[in-house]
């Protein structure tokens, strides 16, 4: 028989949410342990369906599991009945009673005290059914401080009725300026355009299935389809609606990781893990719920790609208006310049054939306004010099 200085703890182990599952290994259970929990018929020659109970009190179904333990309390008596109270005040939530309660068996030295075989196994249930109560809340929690973030940007109606955007605005690093342009399309169709002061595009875009970049001159030979980790992180980035938005469908995982002071902004942390292995953290601002900064962990052991967002009114609507983005690589600093939700994008504009094709003929129109306007420029200078000579020979005449 267990001492009850040794209850006592396992009673504070059981309500105690930083040992909770301690509590299941306060030692090996009796030869016994493997004899099945007793039921009474007491009563009435009903069978008591004890396993239903569990499986409730363990799913956070607390009423039924309440219902369920109470009536196979009021049909037993004995020790029997004292481990069915303490489950039915767990699926109640009245924690205090629970305490004293297990107190009051802890303290039981007479015959009619728990073995402690049943013993194990009722700190056991109870340390379970905490872990599912502080879940429940946990989730709960989470729910609320996405809910405010999902506000901030519209609501969710909003969020998931967009089926077209194009993004545009300037990218600046150590070496140089140029212009970008996003464009992405329902499910998962993503292009991104940088462009130079020559007019030339680096291109790379997913096109629903297929990751490619493409560069100038857009020869038929040009152009790659990517593979291995780079594919993984344009297939990841291809999703229309934001992380924070898809986990369910998608199969992430988000849990609240408290609180943290970022750029000046409370902010509630966000830990997703995704079922590739890749992991981000959010940071919310805990008064208008809009994002402020977001950490990309890459490889064990190497920093995470920081990207700092600075929010902007467009028409109306809470949006980036830049972004500083840390990387081993060095920084880049993002202007965005407007939003277009409304746009109708053909697929084709994805594609990377077809896209070879229109920057080829760009490229090449381009060219030609260049030389044309380069021999309008020859023409004009030779019809002037032929102009003055003209003058000049008629001044010589008069005189």
């Amino acid at each position: 028989m267990r001492s009850e200085a040794r209850r006592r703890g396992d009673v504070d182990d059981c309500l105690i949410a930083a040992v909770l599952w301690a509590s299941m290994a306060l030692g090996s259970l009796s030869a016994s342990a493997s004899e099945p929990i007793p039921e009474s018929n007491a009563g009435t020659d009903a069978p008591i369906d004890f396993a239903t109970a569990l499986a409730a009190l363990d799913a956070g179904e607390s009423r039924l599991a309440a219902d369920l333990l109470g009536a196979l309390r009021d049909r037993s008596d004995g020790l029997e009945r004292r481990y069915y109270t303490a489950l039915v005040l767990a699926a109640g939530g009245r924690s205090s009673e629970v305490r004293a309660e297990m107190e009051a068996i802890a303290s039981d030295s007479s015959e009619d005290s728990l073995p402690d075989w049943l013993w194990s196994d009722l700190v056991r249930r109870l340390a379970g059914h905490r872990l599912a109560e502080r879940q429940a809340e946990a989730e709960r929690q989470l729910e609320a401080v996405l809910a405010r973030h999902y506000e901030a940007r519209g609501g969710v109606e909003h969020l998931r009725s967009l089926s077209d955007m194009v993004v545009h605005g300037t990218v600046r690093s150590e070496n140089g300026r140029l212009r970008f342009r996003l464009i992405r399309k329902r499910p998962r169709f993503y292009r991104l355009d940088f462009e130079g002061a020559d007019g030339g595009r680096s291109i790379e875009a997913v096109d629903g299935q297929v990751a490619w970049r493409l560069r100038p001159p857009y020869r038929p030979e040009d152009g790659t389809f990517l593979d291995g980790d780079e594919r993984r992180k344009w297939l990841d980035d291809s999703h229309f609606n934001d992380v924070l938005l898809r986990y369910r469908e998608t199969g992430e995982r988000l849990y609240l990781a408290g609180s943290e002071t970022v750029a000046g902004h409370e902010t509630d942390r966000i830990e997703v893990d995704s079922p590739s292995g890749k992991r981000i953290t959010v940071f919310l601002d805990r008064e208008t719920g809009l994002e402020v900064r977001r950490l990309v962990w890459g490889e064990p052991g190497e920093p995470p790609i920081t990207i700092t967002v600075e929010q902007g009114n467009f028409d109306g609507r809470a949006l980036p208006a830049r972004q500083i983005v840390e990387s081993p690589n060095g920084v880049l600093e993002y202007i965005f310049a407007g939003y277009n939700f409304d746009p109708t994008l053909d697929p084709a504009a994805f594609d990377l054939e077809s896209v070879r094709r229109v920057e080829a003929a760009r490229l090449a129109a381009a060219a030609a306004e260049e030389t044309e306007v380069t021999g309008a420029g020859g023409a004009g200078e030779a019809a002037e010099a032929a102009d003055t000579g003209a003058t000049h020979r008629t001044s010589t005449t008069g005189r």
